[in-house]
């Protein structure tokens, strides 16, 4: 039987049309992109960064000592990566690992993803700032904080470990690799630091390993401002760029870590860098007056991203503010480049606004900080506005997934308001697009919560007073008509999506959506049409192509909608509903057994859990009772009884 359990909340979760051009980003000193020589896969597909950024800063064992940089260093480094000069690479792709996060668990768990994942032109980053044992010029090991003091290899990792299972990824999976990791000597022996350093090649990576003078204490190691990272930031942001060509090599980046005037900046510690092909370009690196700023501050131990932070406030706090609010602002800041604005509730972007406006000396700047707080909400909730307008298939996937996410929208637009005032120029759109989350959140909690009969009729009313406010948003009567389709209410939601495409006519989402509506009143040729016109308008959503493939498997036309299935599934392999439908069809194809299984497989795999639908279904009627079937339902539900 053709399953439509699946297929509905496929464009259930596509809701937004808003027109209006999107928001531009408030930072400006990089151009795109991290190592844009990015090959395609086998699959066509363009590959894939996958980051791991660890900075362990304090320890369970308090005599390894704290190392109050390593944690900000790793913050900035992701804050780097996230954006465009950094690959955009985007929180799904990227593991932060900070202080008692940085267990070594946590540390090898990730590498073995990352490497597990990776496949040929992808791209993996790895940037780590940590204690370690240096014994000898080839054998450092790894602390993390839940390292033992003795014996050291029980609880820690050998830096050659990690270069074998990098140099493994490059050689065998042809993933690329960027690696810098900075090691803070535990109790460091003068031999075996100048031991340390040298130039080799491992596996097809190539390794530089760097040490500058000891400091003079362990107290100026961990109070000192200056670290590698701070280092290896300004280099890629711009300052190792020494040609002016806008992009950073590595050979340059190396040269410029080696200088007499940055290796002081990371006096007493341990460097090492690996990279799978020294002739490739990193990333693109700050222009003219970015450069010429960064290059004016290099003295200052501020983080270099937050140095070409462009804010009237910067040197305000800089001259006015003591060191603990310079140190909480600049915590304000990455918090905001990170995306941590509510959460977690302990060390948020919103928390730390909140401590700066205790300060009196900041009081002249509380106006511009408010602002800072309320751009960053606005932004982050643009962005997943632009995934919708761009049908992005991960943000579909992750609605699916990740309802409860959306909850923290409203709040941003909510605190947005409360910053902003009533009388901001922006106040009514800020409104509607909270009622607009609002009632997708409510939308959300009635599809992964059926029994609960209040948040469709509640959703309802947010939009219709977001109606009242901007009546040309697309976007509200897209999701009107997406409420009204899960009260089953196919014709009135027809008229919602008709008035959507009426004020929106090139957006895809709403085509869609018409298209299931006019097959659920079993209108399949005006639903077929239309679903032709999705696919036209939106050729990279996949829903467009799992709807018309239900359009052509009601008709009879298998072959059709098995071409369609693929092509969705190309887009968005874990598609649970397209998997099953496939399987459906390929059940009922001559010599297609074996695929029905495999499909079948990939429907578990991904969220299919209903065995009573599996074995009742008479589409797969050819699968029932084989020997495979029976052994796959019985490994993926060992619970179910017939």
């Amino acid at each position: 039987m053709l399953l439509r359990y699946f297929i509905l909340p496929l464009f259930l979760f596509a809701g937004l049309g808003y027109v209006a051009q999107a928001q531009e980003t408030t930072i400006r000193y990089f151009h795109p992109v991290f190592s844009p020589t990015l090959t395609g896969s086998a699959s066509g597909e363009r590959g894939v960064i996958r980051a791991l950024v660890v900075g362990a800063g304090y320890f369970q064992n308090k005599d390894f000592g704290p190392l109050p940089n390593a944690r900000r260093d790793a913050e900035a480094f992701a804050a780097f990566l996230k954006t465009p000069a950094g690959g955009s690479v985007t929180w799904e792709n990227l593991v932060l690992l900070t202080n008692e996060q940085a267990t070594l668990a946590n540390v090898a768990n990730a590498l073995d993803w990352i490497v597990s994942e990776s496949r040929q032109g992808d791209k993996i980053i790895l940037f780590l700032s940590t204690s370690g044992h240096i014994r000898e010029r080839s054998d450092a090991m790894l602390l993390f904080f839940d390292s033992p003091a003795a014996p050291a290899d029980a609880g820690s990792m050998a830096l050659a470990r990690l270069t074998t299972l990098l140099a493994e990824a490059a050689a065998r999976k042809g993933a690329r690799v960027f690696a810098a990791v900075e090691i803070t000597p535990y109790q460091p022996v003068a031999q075996s630091l100048e031991r340390w350093t040298g130039s080799e090649s491992r596996g097809g990576l190539f390794l530089e390993k760097m040490t500058t003078r000891a400091a003079n204490t362990a107290d100026s190691l961990a109070t000192s401002g200056h670290s590698f990272g701070n280092a290896l930031l300004r280099g890629l942001l711009g300052l190792a760029d020494t040609d002016h060509d806008e992009k950073v090599y590595a050979p340059e980046l190396l040269r410029y870590l080696k200088t007499p005037q940055t290796r002081p900046d990371w006096a007493g510690r341990c460097a090492y860098m690996a990279v799978s092909d020294k002739t490739d370009w990193l990333c693109k690196a700050a222009t003219g007056q970015s450069r010429e700023k960064l290059a004016a501050q290099e003295a200052r131990t501020q983080t270099p991203i937050l140095q070409l932070e462009v804010q009237p406030l910067d040197d305000f706090i800089a001259t006015h503010g003591d060191a603990p609010a310079q140190r909480m602002y600049e915590d304000f800041i990455l918090a905001i480049r990170l995306g941590q604005l509510l959460t977690p509730p302990t060390r948020c972007a919103a928390t730390l606004l909140d401590s700066l406006l205790q300060i009196e000396n900041l009081v002249p700047v509380y106006r511009h900080l408010r602002r800072r707080m309320a751009v960053a909400y606005q932004d982050e909730t643009q962005q997943a506005i632009n995934a919708y307008l761009q049908t992005s298939a991960k943000e579909l996937a992750r609605r699916r997934k990740d309802h409860d996410y959306y909850k923290l929208y409203p709040q941003y637009l909510q605190r947005t308001a409360d910053l902003l005032g009533p009388n901001h120029f922006m106040h009514q759109m800020i409104e509607v697009k909270r009622l607009y989350f609002e009632a997708l959140t409510l939308r959300l909690g009635a599809q992964h919560h059926p029994a609960d009969t209040l948040h469709l009729p509640a959703a309802m009313q947010h939009l219709w007073r977001g109606v009242e406010l901007e009546p040309e948003a697309a976007f509200l009567f897209n999701e009107m008509g997406v409420v009204s389709s899960t009260m089953q209410h196919y014709r009135a939601a027809e008229d919602y999506f008709l008035l959507a495409l009426e004020r929106s006519p090139a957006w895809s989402i709403p085509q869609v959506n018409l298209s299931i509506v006019l097959q659920q009143q079993n209108r399949l040729a005006e639903a077929g049409e239309a679903g032709i016109k999705a696919i036209s308008l939106g050729p990279w959503n996949p829903d467009g192509y799992v709807n018309l493939a239900i359009v052509y498997q009601k008709q009879g036309m298998l072959d059709s909608a098995a071409v369609l299935y693929h092509r969705a599934l190309k887009i968005d392999p874990e598609l649970p509903g397209a998997h099953y439908n496939l399987a459906c069809v390929q059940a009922q194809q001559r010599g297609q057994t074996a695929a029905a299984l495999e499909s079948l497989r990939l429907a578990i795999k991904y969220g299919f859990n209903q065995p009573e639908h599996i074995v009742s279904d008479q589409d797969l009627e050819s699968l029932h009772g084989t020997p495979a079937f029976e052994k796959l339902i019985a490994q993926a539900f060992p619970d179910f009884r017939r």
